[in-house]
């Protein structure tokens, strides 16, 4: 059986699925490859998916002790680290769409790797017209007002991210620029 592939959902829904989890092996694998990319440095996500890599519940590992590991949990090593010039850039375009209006486009040059905060942050330094602020949550910060537009729970709408027309999968802190690209704020509601 092949779980949905929300890579920060597999964990918790693998736990849901209790005894059967066996019968998950696919799912299981994926998310095993998915800790051999790094998808998984949120301390959240890591929250959801350790418990479900060693088959447990959160209340068989509530109390574990990792000094006591019994190692049963083996990963291959990481592809080897590509070294990148001191200097490397690339271009980010950023596209602000508000729930009412035209886009509005930026664009800044970014070190290779930046967070995508990182990003936000040089641009709107950069005084052309581009602001944001940021709330702190468990997952980590999410934008709450862009160019003086909120995005609020209470309005059923959020902020959504996404770069070259693909939804982000990581949040603005832990999304990282390697490429030169578009990224889109999109004032949406649910």
């Amino acid at each position: 059986m092949m779980l949905p592939p929300r890579c920060f959902t597999v964990g918790m829904a693998l736990l849901a699925m209790g005894s059967q989890v066996q019968e998950c092996s696919t799912s299981m694998e994926a998310m095993r490859s998915d800790v051999r990319k790094g998808t998984y440095l949120n301390p959240m996500a890591m929250s959801q998916t350790l418990p479900a890599l060693q088959q447990k519940t959160y209340l068989q590992v509530k109390g574990k002790q990792c000094r006591n590991e019994d190692g049963n949990l083996v990963l291959e090593a990481r592809k080897p680290v590509r070294v990148l010039q001191r200097n490397t850039k690339v271009a980010l375009k950023l596209e602000v769409v508000k729930s009412h209006g035209a886009p509005d486009v930026y664009s800044v040059d970014v070190p290779t790797g930046t967070s995508l905060v990182y990003a936000l942050e040089l641009l709107q330094k950069k005084n052309i017209g581009f602001t944001f602020e940021k709330e702190p949550s468990l997952w980590g910060p999410f934008l709450s007002v862009v160019n003086g537009e909120r995005a609020r729970q209470i309005d059923r709408r959020y902020w959504r991210l996404s770069s070259d027309g693909n939804t982000l999968s990581q949040g603005i802190k832990d999304f990282k620029i390697e490429t030169a690209q578009q990224i889109t704020i999109q004032n949406t509601s649910y």
